[in-house]
């Protein structure tokens, strides 16, 4: 009897193993690389119902991406790949993670494939890559390793500064289209310039409603910044690590063309009162540009936007 069960475990491991393999069933194989011209491949819901029993499957015999219990929307599909679910923002991402592997050596996820669900939601399939977390691991690194790794981030934040943009004025995503952040409950712009970027974001409303921050908003007033390519979150939670290398940068969702101090101001707001926050910030003004008057007026907008 007992040798009987374990035959019929031993099948519905191997039958399980199987469905989870990338190649199963050619409407949801994994492509070698995503061509956005082609845009995002429409889903049946039958296409659906199977991609959702192998992500379960998947999770049984390949666990989590992460023990984070906030981070519910990666899931592994297989040994190799993970498929990130998300509404419409996460084309432009999918988009922003070509884009860069293109135009950088950036090492990011590649995207196999880009997937519309019958309820408009996109899914993106991509690498998945076997590292930890930075944020998981930076207070066990040398002071070397530290170095080393800020070097390397300093590089790949240059790489992106260099980009041109391809209007020096419009604030916008990728594609020309909307840019996320939560603050703003998630979409807002695209711009015509900083001038309407910061108008959208209170620079003149909320030094006159909170006279306190004031001063802080004088500072920057009447100041020039170039467009640049931001992450928008580029912080040690975003950053995979492995045998002494960064070798992969994620989540790109927030990324698009931005104010030239943006990637500054918002990985403060990344590690700020996180374990590994002070160190890393600390070491990392050593090696970016710095803008301080920019920062405290993102702290002071960071004040006044988590009242609502």
């Amino acid at each position: 009897m007992v040798t009987q069960f374990n035959m019929l475990v031993e099948i519905w491991n191997k039958i399980s193993r199987f469905l989870c393999q990338e190649s199963f069933l050619s409407p949801l194989k994994v492509n070698n690389v995503w061509d956005p011209t082609n845009g995002p491949r429409l889903l049946s819901k039958n296409d659906e119902k199977l991609l959702r029993w192998k992500i379960r499957l998947s999770r049984l015999f390949y666990g989590r991406v992460t023990d984070e219990f906030w981070i519910n929307n990666v899931h592994k599909l297989g040994r190799s790949t993970v498929i990130k679910r998300g509404d419409a923002n996460t084309l432009t991402e999918a988009l922003t993670m070509d884009y860069i592997a293109r135009h950088t050596s950036i090492p990011v996820p590649r995207v196999h494939d880009v997937l519309k669900l019958p309820d408009e939601r996109i899914w993106i399939m991509m690498d998945y890559i076997e590292s930890d977390s930075l944020d998981d691991v930076w207070l066990s690194l040398t002071e070397q390793e530290r170095l080393n790794c800020m070097k390397q981030l300093h590089g790949y934040v240059n790489q992106l500064r260099a980009l041109p943009p391809p209007d020096p004025d419009r604030v916008q995503a990728v594609n020309g289209a909307h840019l996320h952040d939560f603050r703003m409950h998630g979409k807002y712009g695209p711009y015509d310039s900083i001038t309407a970027f910061h108008e959208a974001w209170g620079h003149s409303y909320i030094p006159t409603a909170y006279p306190e921050y004031k001063e802080d908003f004088d500072k920057i007033a009447g100041k020039s910044w170039r467009i640049i390519f931001a992450h928008g979150d580029l912080g040690p939670h975003n950053i995979l690590w492995r045998d002494g290398q960064i070798v992969a940068i994620i989540d790109w969702e927030n990324g698009g063309w931005l104010p030239e101090y943006w990637d500054y101001t918002r990985a403060w707001e990344s590690t700020y009162g996180k374990k590994v926050g002070e160190d890393w910030w600390n070491m990392l003004q050593e090696f970016w540009t710095r803008y301080p008057d920019e920062l405290e007026v993102e702290r002071d907008l960071d004040n006044v936007l988590e009242r609502y």
